[in-house]
């Protein structure tokens, strides 16, 4: 859906060039929300005024790049079969990866050295980590919202408003998380679904992504993490949505290893 078909403006009279003032004429409705979202980040971003940055934002959050979108099951399992076939079990390799999980590097890890938990705990690894599936833990429920997506949408956000992170604004006294820019994230969030979704991957989230919003929130708030951005560093990706865009899986990665690395540090 190109912009001109669901957004067209009219300058009022008495704009001026240095800060432009546009009045709506035409969005599409279920493009309203994030249209007035985004308007009244404008009240205190002056870049996302501009009516071709305004434009060119919802176009990237509604049209995401297709490298965000999640394998059919059909396709995924496929894919996985393959990978078994070219990349057999690796005993001591899951072992040393195991060891990498855990913090302990060890290049002589051996599987004979590992415990019966161990050894099921290193299995269940390995055949996550040559998944090609959504998942991005290891083990427990999988998640019911891409990672990978919520930084992409946060980041184009973020970006339309002249930031270089997405920052998350609660009440004084605690509560969920409120503002523009979070309401434009909530607003894109279902729109980006629908438009990857296939007819063979039907989008199940998208009425209840307002049920999943500390999830988001956890999302983001480990994005901003020290270290995420270590993990990032080690896997050589940047920081800008079209990074998230060319490399999802080694930003999904990325949350899941900064997660576990808080999980060990609360711990201690």
């Amino acid at each position: 859906m190109p912009a001109t078909t669901w957004l067209r403006w009219r300058a009022r009279a008495d704009r001026t060039p240095r800060m432009p003032d546009f009045e709506i004429v035409d969005v599409s409705p279920d493009v309203r929300p994030l249209f007035r979202a985004l308007s009244e980040c404008g009240k205190r971003y002056h870049h996302i005024r501009n009516h071709r940055v305004l434009a060119q934002t919802i176009a990237r959050l509604i049209e995401p790049p297709a490298s965000l979108q999640i394998p059919p099951h059909g396709r995924t399992e496929l894919t996985n079969s393959l990978l078994r076939a070219v990349v057999p079990f690796d005993t001591d390799a899951a072992a040393r990866m195991l060891r990498l999980d855990n913090g302990q590097p060890d290049s002589d890890a051996k599987w004979n050295s590992l415990s019966r938990s161990e050894r099921k705990r290193a299995k269940r690894l390995w055949t996550w980590a040559f998944d090609a599936g959504l998942d991005t833990a290891p083990q427990g429920r999988p998640h019911k919202i891409d990672a990978a997506l919520v930084l992409y949408c946060a980041r184009v956000v973020a970006e339309g408003c002249g930031q270089s992170r997405f920052t998350i604004s609660r009440p004084s006294g605690g509560g969920a998380p409120l503002g523009p820019r979070w309401r434009a994230l909530m607003s894109a969030l279902p729109l980006a679904q629908s438009f990857l979704a296939s007819a063979e991957a039907p989008v199940r989230e998208v009425r209840t992504i307002s049920n999943r919003a500390e999830t988001i929130a956890d999302i983001l708030k480990t994005a901003r993490s020290r270290r995420f951005d270590e993990c990032c560093r080690e896997l050589g990706i940047g920081t800008s949505a079209n990074d998230v865009a060319d490399h999802p899986g080694s930003f999904r990665l990325a949350l899941t290893r900064a997660r576990a690395l808080r999980r060990r540090t609360r711990r201690k």
